[in-house]
């Protein structure tokens, strides 16, 4: 087992418990065609998001461009530079995103692209399940951790990121740990000696402006309504309407049925949508 740096994202799919709590009193030989709906609804939420996080993964890395001057040699590189390596794993509806942060060949850049790519993928993964009234909430953090398992990561990061998703998120948002800001600072102070180490800086400041600072409480959190990611298709901007118009219902919702805490958490999920330009209509 080899450990070294992970960045390590810890994603819950909200909501399942309770919809999987209306099975404990129905009978799987009477009720089975309502126990097959069920089952089929909640499961095949959790599959979506984990499917569409893991396209995402695959394509993020042809968002980003380089710089000119490249010769075909360096091209080639460029394109081995590229094969990221992403390990996943989940337990119900809670799933779990390990990338290795080690540097080879490449220096820090692969290592600096992955994280950016994670950032990326989960920002539009994000964006798209909200909008279709499936709330995710998470934690990412970077530290010394290994692979215990074949896609199974345990160490520090892991425990990180599930109290920040478990204690500290509370709402649906993904927050970012200190040990993935200081990672982002080391790369940005490097030197740029290499065209390796220049890459790894530019990314790492490309993965700030997947970062913002929560209008309500002032964490560090996944920014998916960032430029960065509203650019990439007009459909994510109508995913950024549709989930504000989303939030406000449950605000509503919960607030009808006398509900303060989750009313608040959407009252604080409606404040971030509003701070970036999508109050609800």
């Amino acid at each position: 087992m080899r450990y070294g740096y992970r960045l390590v994202a810890l994603v819950d799919v909200l909501g399942q418990q309770d919809e999987l709590e209306t099975l404990a009193p129905l009978s799987i030989t009477a009720d089975s065609e309502k126990i097959a709906d069920i089952m089929d609804r909640t499961a095949g939420r959790v599959r979506w998001v984990r499917e569409t996080l893991s396209d995402r993964f695959r394509v993020a890395p042809e968002y980003v461009r380089p710089s000119g001057g490249f010769t075909p040699e360096q091209a080639g590189e460029y394109l081995a530079l590229r094969q990221l390596t992403f390990k996943t794993s989940g337990i119900g509806d809670t799933f779990v995103v390990s990338v290795p942060l080690a540097e080879r060949s490449f220096g820090p850049a692969q290592a600096a692209l992955a994280t950016w790519s994670t950032l990326h993928s989960l920002a539009a993964t994000w964006l798209q399940s909200v909008s279709g009234q499936l709330p995710l909430r998470g934690g990412i953090d970077v530290h010394i951790g290994l692979e215990i398992f074949p896609n199974e990561v345990y160490g520090l990061p892991l425990a990180r990121a599930h109290q920040l998703e478990s204690k500290a998120a509370e709402y649906p948002r993904v927050l970012i740990g200190d040990g993935l800001l200081r990672y982002l600072e080391a790369l940005e102070k490097q030197p740029r000696s290499t065209r390796w180490n220049a890459m790894a800086a530019t990314m790492a400041s490309e993965c700030r402006r997947l970062i913002c600072m929560a209008p309500d409480d002032g964490r560090s959190m996944l920014h998916p309504l960032s430029p960065d990611i509203l650019s990439l298709n007009p459909l994510l901007r109508e995913f950024a309407q549709k989930g504000a118009a989303w939030a406000h219902q449950e605000f509503v919702r919960f607030n009808r049925e006398g509900n303060p805490k989750l009313a608040d958490r959407y009252r604080r999920l409606l404040t971030y949508f509003a701070a970036y330009g999508y109050p609800p209509a």
